[in-house]
């Protein structure tokens, strides 16, 4: 009995209370205890299985092995398992191993301790300067802090998942950059923090798990990420950083009667491409100006309408001045647009793309995961 209690007691410290619970929870239920370490076992068949285990494992965390598994460790018909399973919620209870041990989080088949949510809190406090808060501000904070470890651990999962690993070399280098940039040097960054209580190991955590997003984004979510002319055009219009050469052909109408909305309205529907626009098209209610202008040269109204159509396209029915117009895009051309604008613009938005990929997956994660707060 003493060499179980013993090597339960070193489990315990080196492993750590999730670690315990998985091989008490799997060895109640007739389960090969080493499947809590990827070993698989045949008689767990469905992600139902799986996330009734998770349900189990977080159980034993939050009520103790002996209500979690007290009915099947009773029907054992002996008193040892039962016996063990007490006296490791006991030394759960103890305040020196719970003051280090406690768990914050269940990610799936991982735990979030309370100190690695304090050495987390304890570095975002340090790199943002954040004075007193109040109570509500310590709320969100606080839920910032979990749920920001809480996507860090299904990262890491999914590197796990798909075999992308982060060398120590990698996050070396990545932490020898940052000091580069911040004019510091080498260690000086271990040394800062430390000098404030700020964990050093929080630190390396959240650069890998940024080094590992990184990896995720050009190995999986980069593919089929595309930006057209057509967006470039628009994000530089947008910027008002341009000039723009225009060629226009302008449709108004004779008058601002009904009847002419209506057949307005009507043309809108139909109106060919600019080249393909003839006399006939609207004899008797409206007539044509062609223009060319720069976009700076319109009145800021017609700037407006003008720089959401694509070339090809026309406008809806607008009125400006009291007339009725309809405003069809024949040419855009920006002004003194380089090569080198062109990449940077198209890097912009193949990032701000890749960034909004990369949130929807961890958003996706997020959902399908087993995830517990026991704070």
């Amino acid at each position: 009995m003493l060499h179980i209690l013993n090597r339960l007691l070193s489990s315990c410290l080196t492993r750590g209370p999730l670690e315990v619970c998985k091989t008490f929870v799997l060895a109640s239920l007739g389960l090969d205890p080493r499947a809590s370490q990827g070993l698989p076992d045949p008689r767990i068949k469905s992600e139902g299985d799986k996330s009734a285990l998770n349900r189990l494992f977080s159980s034993c965390l939050t009520r103790g092995p002996l209500k979690t598994l007290g009915s099947r460790l009773g029907s054992s018909g002996g008193k040892k398992p039962a016996l063990i399973a007490f006296l490791f919620f006991a030394l759960l209870a103890q305040p020196a191993f719970a003051d280090t041990q406690k768990i914050a989080a269940v990610v799936n088949d991982d735990a979030i301790t309370l100190r690695e949510f304090q050495a987390r809190k304890k570095m975002i406090v340090f790199f943002n300067h954040i004075g007193a808060l109040s109570q509500e501000q310590e709320k969100i904070l606080s839920k910032t802090v979990i749920e920001g470890l809480i996507e860090e651990q299904l990262l890491f999962q999914q590197g796990k998942k798909f075999k992308i690993n982060i060398s120590d070399n990698e996050l070396s280098k990545a932490i020898a950059d940052i000091e580069q940039r911040n004019k510091m040097s080498p260690g000086q960054m271990s040394s800062n923090l430390r000098a404030q209580g700020v964990d050093f190991a929080t630190f390396k955590s959240k650069i890998k798990s940024e080094l590992l997003k990184s990896r995720l984004v050009s190995d999986m979510l980069a593919r089929n990420i595309t930006v057209s002319p057509r967006e470039v055009d628009a994000a530089v219009l947008d910027s008002n950083s341009k000039d723009v050469s225009l060629t226009l052909k302008i449709l108004i109408a004779d008058d601002n009667s009904q009847k002419s909305y209506n057949k307005m309205v009507a043309l809108s529907k139909k109106l060919p491409e600019c080249s393909k626009i003839k006399p006939k098209t609207y004899a008797g209610f409206a007539h044509l100006i062609d223009l060319d202008s720069k976009l700076s040269n319109l009145e800021p109204q017609l700037q407006t309408i003008v720089k959401d159509i694509a070339v090809g396209y026309h406008s809806d029915v607008v009125e400006v001045n009291g007339d009725l117009k309809i405003l069809a895009v024949c040419s855009k051309k920006i002004e003194n647009f380089t090569e080198d604008e062109t990449i940077y613009v198209i890097n912009f938005l193949g990032n701000k793309k890749l960034s909004l990929k990369m949130r929807k997956y961890t958003d996706d994660l997020r959902k399908k995961a087993y995830v517990k707060i026991l704070m």
